[in-house]
């Protein structure tokens, strides 16, 4: 039975693959940022693909930009709804890869308990919920900060949260 968020059938490097392409997405909509948020939107991003290639870890790579891009939303008080809906997007990509980077301890420890293939199921809904979160805040980035984005285009065309 498939919920709300959940992503069985995907493999781990999908995942990465996907995470990947979210980013990819996200930096095609980066002349919609707020000039005093470019600088921690360009070091979160980074930080995002080091995550990806494993020269970070959970906490410095994503945890740590997540906790600054909501912070963020909070203090800069002239964000537009463009604007606010890429920063909160940012957030949840640094959610989904600290899930992912959970998801990935899971599923090294192999099912061997039943809370191993609990952790495994929530990390999983986690990663998705996070993908889907991010995907929504990326849409509601303005058409004309999307135009620059033609070429990743505004769907990423997945087939687990095709359904949501």
């Amino acid at each position: 039975m498939t919920r709300l968020y959940d992503i069985p059938d995907y493999t781990l490097d999908e995942l990465y693959d996907y995470y990947n392409r979210v980013i990819d997405h996200a930096e095609s909509l980066k002349p919609a940022i707020h000039p005093r948020t470019r600088f921690q939107v360009e070091n979160a991003l980074r930080d995002y693909r080091k995550f990806g290639t494993g020269e970070l870890d959970i906490d410095l790579g994503t945890k740590r930009w997540f906790r600054v891009m909501s912070h963020l939303v909070e203090e800069v008080g002239d964000l537009d709804e463009g604007q606010t809906a890429y920063i909160l997007a940012l957030a949840e990509i640094g959610h989904a890869a600290a899930h992912l980077g959970h998801l990935n301890t899971a599923l090294s420890r192999g099912g061997r308990t039943e809370a191993d293939v609990k952790y495994e199921a929530l990390n999983r809904a986690y990663v998705g919920f996070g993908f889907k979160c991010a995907e929504t805040y990326l849409d509601l980035v303005p058409p004309s900060a999307a135009s620059a984005a033609t070429a990743a285009g505004s769907t990423l065309g997945t087939r687990a949260l095709a359904a949501v």
